[in-house]
């Protein structure tokens, strides 16, 4: 049913609305005047100036134009929570978002950003050294060598150290300190990693005697250096 303008509820007063409303649900007057504190005349009173307001013509049709407007306004609050609620959405999806982009920088590697920090000190470094750039290629090739000299002799040793066995004599003898094996090394190589965990020995037999069995390959080494002519 419509409402026309001069059948606004709007034009009601608080307790002429009130009592419709409790009319609607099936109060009489007479309970009506003794929840709200009112005479029955009172109320008969508002009902008629609401009657009067709306142009209703009883309180029957007074209370079904009341009910509209309830109904209106309760539609008019769901959409605004359904409205505020696709915004809500819509915000938690975007903190959705900005979480997971958080969460894959934090993933990214860390060895990275400590690499370019060091390679950017190295750089700023050497550029206030003297040399400059060739400075730092030739620190860079120097650190380069030493690695490649300075790498650890495996248990199984190529035959060229069994041929500098044979015909070296500066061979000295290494073994690790966890007593297992030692290797046929030269001097100057035995001076560079007595200091990394090995023990440097100057010949076989003192190895031998503190405690170090030698390989098999060394052994074979040491064989064929002694039967040589």
């Amino acid at each position: 049913m419509s409402m026309s303008a001069d059948s606004n509820p709007d034009n009601l007063s608080p307790q002429e609305r009130e009592i419709i409303e409790r009319t609607g649900r099936g109060e009489t007057q007479d309970g009506i005047a003794r929840q709200m504190g009112r005479s029955r005349k009172l109320v008969e009173h508002h009902l008629r100036n609401a009657r009067a307001k709306l142009d209703a013509r009883s309180t029957a049709h007074l209370q079904r134009v009341v009910h509209e407007k309830v109904q209106q306004e309760v539609a008019d609050e769901l959409e605004e929570v359904d409205r505020d609620a696709d915004e809500a959405i819509e915000a938690i999806e975007r903190m959705r978002a900005r979480v997971g982009k958080a969460r894959r920088r934090l993933r990214q590697p860390a060895a990275m950003v400590v690499g370019m920090f060091a390679i950017s000190a190295i750089v700023l470094g050497s550029l206030l050294t003297p040399g400059g750039w060739r400075g730092l290629l030739a620190q860079i090739a120097s650190a380069t060598s030493e690695r490649a000299t300075s790498a650890p002799v495996d248990n199984q040793a190529p035959s060229a150290i069994e041929t500098a066995l044979a015909t070296d004599p500066t061979i000295r003898f290494c073994a690790s300190r966890n007593g297992k094996v030692f290797h046929a090394i030269d001097s100057s190589y035995a001076k560079r990693i007595s200091a990394n965990n090995l023990l440097v020995f100057k010949d076989a037999a003192t190895a031998e005697q503190a405690g170090y069995a030698p390989s098999k390959r060394l052994l074979a080494s040491r064989t064929s250096n002694a039967n040589k002519p």
